[in-house]
């Protein structure tokens, strides 16, 4: 299963699960991704798996989908890539990096990877604070912190 984490704005930290059927992200209701910010429109984007591919497509925003500070109309996603939907930065995490944290420890509510004891939870909001410049292609702006 591939993950997007929130890496600004009111939500940061939060975890998404890019499990299952194609999930639309967007501000309006009915979307399987919600993202409260103005800049995101009601049904923005949407992710599906192709194969051994996670794939973006915008689905005509106002503000259009960037992938790593280019604009898509549909790319397919690799580990580490930063999706900008209309003013919200998500970070995407490819199955291969968390399959260590879905193992016999369980999983978190929220349905991110519950941590194992011992190790650093790579999700943990000091995790993420600690460690978002990495996360980040050169020459995209850091993430701003929650209001």
């Amino acid at each position: 299963m591939c993950y997007l984490v929130v890496l600004d704005g009111p939500r940061w930290g939060t975890v998404h699960s890019l499990g299952g059927g194609p999930q639309v992200a967007g501000r309006g209701p009915g979307t399987d991704i919600a993202l409260a910010h103005g800049g995101v429109s009601a049904r923005h984007c949407r992710f599906e798996r192709r194969g051994s591919w996670t794939v973006v497509r915008d689905l005509g925003s106002s503000n259009g989908t960037l992938l790593n500070g280019r604009s898509v109309q549909s790319a397919a996603l690799r580990d580490g890539d930063v999706l900008t939907i209309g003013g919200v930065s998500l970070i995407f995490r490819a199955e291969a990096r968390v399959t260590a944290w879905d193992g016999p420890f369980g999983r978190h509510p929220a349905g991110r990877p519950a941590p194992v004891p011992g190790l650093v939870d790579p999700f943990s909001e000091a995790a993420l604070r600690a460690n978002h410049r990495a996360y980040l292609p050169p020459g995209l702006a850091q993430p701003r912190e929650a209001g």
